[in-house]
């Protein structure tokens, strides 16, 4: 039943009846920068770390999720981390890269790397930045090297739907967009199972610890008359 401030209208997508959580509904937003720059592929860890007011029905207030990425032939192994909810920014571990005084932003995307930490401030992306200022300065502006979006993600979407452009045109095609999200539902799975779960990026599917029960959540059971 229709419930006003329960379930309706943003908050369906809190419980796990209806919704992915803050996780599930931002991550291919702020996140899309490391899969756009590492091209991590499926990592063999992920682990819920910490959460607050996790139950049955609804997805935590916060949380904090990690994931392990192998490396590859194009860059070493690194980790990978979320944070939501209140409280979280005092959980994140502010890089000594950073000036005194320097503030984190309410959402971004962190890179902190061996020369210095690159931050990328908001949900979409589009406010890359070196930290330490002196190490800013001293590479300068850099050169674009991907071509700008022809018409935005949805208008991207109906010209390839419409065969204008070529299916994989969109910056966001299913080939791409596809694996980021399901790398990223696998953060959902560690929350949902509350444990360190180690995954095979060959079979995709965990093995190990809680390895049962977190499989049976990578595919949704239909109700009755709706089964593919």
């Amino acid at each position: 039943p229709y419930k006003k401030g329960v379930s309706h209208s943003f908050k369906w997508r809190g419980w796990l009846d209806f919704g992915a959580g803050a996780l599930g509904d931002m991550a291919c937003h702020t996140m899309n920068a490391m899969f756009k720059i590492l091209e991590p592929g499926y990592p063999t860890e992920v682990e819920l770390m910490a959460s607050t007011k996790a139950n049955k029905e609804t997805y935590p207030a916060s949380e904090t999720i990690r994931w392990s990425f192998p490396k590859t032939d194009k860059r070493p192994a690194f980790t990978a981390f979320w944070y939501d909810g209140p409280g979280s920014d005092k959980a994140v571990p502010i890089p000594s890269a950073y000036e005194k005084g320097r503030k984190l932003p309410r959402t971004g995307t962190m890179f902190v790397g061996t020369k210095g930490v690159l931050q990328v401030t908001g949900d979409y992306n589009n406010t890359p930045m070196l930290i330490p200022e002196s190490a800013r300065k001293a590479f300068g502006k850099p050169k674009q090297t991907v071509a700008p979006s022809n018409g935005g993600h949805m208008g991207e979407f109906i010209k390839a739907a419409k065969g204008e452009i070529a299916w994989d045109a969109p910056f966001s095609n299913f080939q791409y967009a596809g694996p980021m999200t399901s790398v990223i539902i696998l953060g959902i799975i560690s929350q949902r199972v509350a444990a360190k779960l180690t995954f095979c990026p060959e079979t995709l599917k965990f093995t190990g610890s809680k390895c049962a029960e977190a499989n049976a959540l990578l595919r949704r059971v239909e109700r009755d008359g709706w089964e593919a």
